[in-house]
């Protein structure tokens, strides 16, 4: 069975939330100066024709998608100053 593993899709470039449709192809590799939201370690942003760009690193960080998704959230919400929610309903019994 092949293990599916969620790309990731977002790094830190000068302590900046940056995605990876925003790395040109010249800055490819290492030359993308991104790092891990998590562990901070340098991040390669792997942009192919083959498979989806995402970015990688060497080091062992299960966390760092959750991380970088929770930070862009954040960054959003800072930005617009509002979140849009879908209309809930609860009953309480007493």
């Amino acid at each position: 069975m092949v293990k599916e593993t969620l790309k990731l899709p977002y790094g830190l470039r000068d302590n900046y939330i940056i995605h990876i449709s925003e790395i040109s192809e010249d800055q490819r590799g290492l030359k993308c100066n991104c790092v891990c939201p998590v562990c901070h370690e340098p991040l390669q942003a792997r942009i192919g024709m083959k498979r989806i760009k995402h970015f990688a690193h060497s080091s062992n960080c299960p966390t760092a998608a959750e991380t970088a998704l929770h930070m862009m959230a954040k960054d959003i919400v800072l930005k617009n100053r509002k979140i849009l929610l879908p209309h809930v309903e609860f009953a309480v019994s007493i």
